[in-house]
């Protein structure tokens, strides 16, 4: 019994009551135990997060670098200086004679400055949206758009403005600039080239980084003149029923055709590996013969990019109807990517005959966004399955929606081989990185394998990392509103406002649990893919102009792009 071991029938016996194993015995009981204490700690640590707190924590194991990165971006068309000064105070000081509140469409003078801002003043963020009112539902914060017509006008508002006693603050603004400035701000790796109306200060405000050509530089900046207000504040005998702000602007350079053909001559010249085109909405202040002869010559310019360079579109608030509809037709179907938001995407829908036109204009639900985007992407999107569908050469295959409280990446994917095997396969890297393939029968499977050599094949999705990507944009949302540094990791200022359980897509029947650890959810629907999250809200955001912007800059570069060509 003694004996370590022995042979027996040619078999070396071990016996387990040796010193040396019980060292072994040891040496594993001590190295399993700090595993196990950390296992259950760390369980016990995630179990005390808040909600805010697990949220973050589970983007952040989602949020990973693209393979490849976009190191150079060519971004355009608007660009301007943001003054943004007390509503209450600058109107007391322009000495209006009106006592009245109208919704004019264009502001000619001073008496149609203060009847347009004290119609929404009055009304605060209860009110409609009329066809020319940017208004952002959920946000509890109206942004009302008024273009200036007269330029003496706008002048006198903007010396009154400038004043020291209105204590004005100058940012960067428009949404070129605002991407271009995220860009270089938190992804120094990926060069940026900023094509726009750039001033003198302008000039000043941009983050050091940004290329700027000299061929768009101008004299005096574009401004737009922000008139904030909070509720409760008095004007005349209005009071406001909640904060909002009101917009103005005369832009003159942001639309011009030398603007537009002096970006896609920096394609040319800077070789970028991806292009970011905004500002197609300013057009809309522009008569129609002018705008038309913009939208052709953007059309024409944006056909003949190298179609390996992805091209993403970045949308605005846009009002006339008319422009919404040349927008979809000329636009939209010629870029790879699209940015959006609810107002812009509900809007869409109902010019352009979509899902719940007859609920217009009211908020649309996550349920209703899931319709209004699967009605976007397959009528306006690529699809290579169709030779003979107009959709065969239309290139828009990803779009990047957000809200204040939940965000969406949507993309088509589908991989066809020729004909006589037309057979159709998706698939999407989901959040875990696995590969999911899904063939439509064993017939069909059979038919892959076997022409898989004699037959070119397409494959898809062009875009990868698209759940790091909205990840990333975000968790920057709420932060960006907030204005929180990158090492702040306080959450005291954010917080959930999405139901714990809701209905997201009725056709498939899929629906939404939160779980702060598992806060992603992805399903497909045909041959397209939605990749859905929540988000956290600001409770008191300090400053929400560019949120979008940074957003849609986020998402894009966590993003990946590769152009698959015929042969596989």
């Amino acid at each position: 019994l003694n004996v370590c071991c022995r042979k027996k029938a040619g078999v070396r016996m071990v016996t387990w009551h040796t010193p040396y194993n019980r060292l072994l015995h040891l040496s594993l009981f001590f190295a399993v135990l700090p595993w196990l204490y950390s296992y259950f700690n760390e369980r016990h640590r995630i179990q005390s997060y808040s909600v805010e707190q697990a949220l973050i924590l589970s983007w952040d194991k989602v949020i990973t670098q693209p393979t490849i990165l976009f190191r150079r971006a060519v971004v355009g068309i608007n660009c301007n200086v943001d003054l943004v000064v007390s509503a209450t105070s600058l109107l007391e000081r322009m000495n209006s004679t009106s006592n009245k509140r109208d919704d004019h469409q264009v502001l000619n003078n001073v008496d149609d400055l203060y009847e347009a801002f004290a119609y929404f003043f009055s009304r605060g963020a209860a009110a409609e949206r009329s066809d020319l009112c940017a208004y952002r539902w959920e946000r509890k914060i109206a942004i009302i758009l008024r273009h200036t017509s007269d330029e003496k006008t706008f002048e006198l508002m903007v010396h009154t403005a400038g004043e020291s006693r209105q204590r004005p603050h100058y940012y960067i603004g428009g949404n070129a600039a605002l991407m271009a400035e995220k860009i270089a701000t938190a992804f120094p790796r990926t060069t940026v080239y900023l094509v726009g109306p750039i001033g003198p200060r302008s000039q000043a405000l941009l983050h050091p980084s940004i290329v700027r050509t000299n061929s768009t530089r101008i004299v005096k900046d574009e401004v737009h003149v922000i008139m904030e207000y909070k509720q409760g504040e008095i004007l005349g005998e209005y009071v406001a029923p909640a904060s909002s702000r009101f917009i103005t602007s005369h832009d003159q350079y942001s639309g011009s055709s030398v603007v537009i053909e002096m970006f896609f001559k920096a394609i040319a010249q800077f070789n970028p590996d991806l292009i970011i085109l905004s500002g197609v909405h300013l057009l809309q202040n522009q008569n129609k013969e002018m705008r038309m002869e913009k939208l052709r010559l953007i059309k024409r310019n944006l056909m003949q990019v190298n179609p390996n360079i992805p091209i993403h579109l970045e949308l605005g608030s846009i009002g006339d109807a008319d422009h919404v509809a040349q927008v979809l037709s000329r636009i939209v179907p010629n870029v790879d990517s699209l940015g959006l938001n609810e107002q812009e995407l509900a809007f869409f829908s109902h010019i352009a005959g979509g899902p719940y036109t007859d609920l217009y204009p009211i908020a649309p639900g996550a349920v209703h966004v899931v319709e209004m985007l699967y009605w976007l992407l397959t009528t306006y999107g690529h699809d290579k399955s169709d030779p003979e569908s107009k959709n065969f050469k239309y290139k828009l295959s990803r779009i990047h929606f957000h809200s204040l409280t939940f965000h969406l990446m949507v993309i088509s994917v589908v991989l066809t081989l020729h004909k006589p095997y037309a057979v159709k396969i998706y698939y999407i890297t989901n959040p875990s990185n696995f590969l999911v393939i899904h063939l439509e029968n064993y017939d069909i499977y059979r038919a892959f394998i076997s022409c898989l050599e004699r037959f070119q094949v397409y494959r898809g999705t062009d875009w990868s990392n698209l759940a790091a990507g909205l990840a990333a944009g975000a968790k920057v949302a709420g932060r960006q509103a907030c204005q929180m540094t990158g090492g702040d990791t306080n959450t005291d200022n954010l917080e959930l406002r999405s139901s714990m359980s809701f209905l997201l897509d009725k056709e498939v029947g899929k629906s939404y649990n939160f779980e702060p650890q598992k806060p992603i959810a992805s399903w497909m629907r045909k041959d397209v893919v939605f990749i859905f999250t929540p988000v956290l809200v600001c409770k008191f955001p300090t400053r929400t102009v560019g949120v979008d912007d940074a957003i849609s800059a986020t998402g894009l570069i966590y993003s990946q792009f590769y152009r698959f060509e015929k042969a596989w």
